[in-house]
């Protein structure tokens, strides 16, 4: 398909501590043409991730169309307090509303960045 044209300002936050633990995924896809939704989802298929602290996502896009304009979509993931403090989030793949997959490559990989305490080793 080869309509994503680039992932912009994808972010993983999450707090270490307090009653906000919960996971926040950011950004914006950049389609090349068309009129295009998309979302941010977690992908319980397994394997689920690399690791417990590593959950892995895909990205469901809709729509499609002839306009010749590049379009801006602004994605969000918001999951409620956990117990686990996550490095990384993955991204396995790209997917149509029903679930099949299309060719374009997902996000990359990102670590999860906590803003209560930037001393917390986030995979580096």
């Amino acid at each position: 398909m080869d309509d994503i044209f680039e992932y912009k300002d994808f972010k993983a936050t999450q707090n270490t501590t307090g009653d906000d633990r919960g996971l926040h995924i950011t950004g914006t896809i950049r389609f090349r043409r068309g009129k295009w939704e998309g979302r941010i989802e977690r992908d319980t298929r397994p394997p689920i991730g690399i690791s417990p602290l590593s959950p892995k996502f895909r990205i469901v896009v809709k729509g499609g169309g002839s306009t010749a304009a590049i379009h801006d979509v602004d994605v969000a993931y918001n999951e409620e307090h956990h117990s686990h403090v996550y490095v990384e989030v993955l991204f396995s793949e790209v997917t149509n509303e029903d679930g099949s997959p299309i060719d374009d490559e997902p996000p990359p990989r990102l670590r999860v960045e906590h803003p209560d305490d930037p001393d917390w080793p986030s995979g580096r």
